[in-house]
C-alpha cells in the first residue's frame, strides 16, 4: 500500500518523463485495488473466527474452555443422546 504512492511521487518529482508517470500510475491503481479487494476478506474472516479462536468461556466446573472446544463438547453430546 505504501509503495503506490511513493513510486508516483518519485516519478513527478524527478521529472522522469510522461511513460513513466503512467507507469508509476498503474502501480498506484494495483496497490489501491489490492487494498479494496483484501480488506473485505480479512474483515470477514476475523468476524467470523475471532469469537471462535479468541474467547474463552467458563464452564460451571470453573475450567476455562474456547468456544470451539464447547462446540465440539456440544457435538459429541448430541451424538450420544441418538445412540
Amino acid at each position: 500500500a505504501a509503495v503506490g504512492p511513493q513510486a508516483l511521487d518519485y516519478v513527478l518529482t524527478n521529472n522522469m518523463g510522461k511513460e513513466m508517470e503512467n507507469l508509476a500510475q498503474k502501480i498506484l491503481t494495483g496497490a489501491v485495488l489490492s487494498i479494496i479487494m483484501t480488506a473485505p476478506i480479512g474483515a470477514a474472516l476475523i468476524a467470523i473466527l475471532g469469537p471462535l479462536l479468541l474467547s474463552q468461556d467458563e464452564k460451571p466446573n470453573g475450567k476455562e474452555i474456547s468456544r470451539l472446544e464447547e462446540k465440539i463438547d456440544k457435538d459429541e453430546s448430541v451424538s450420544d443422546l441418538e445412540v
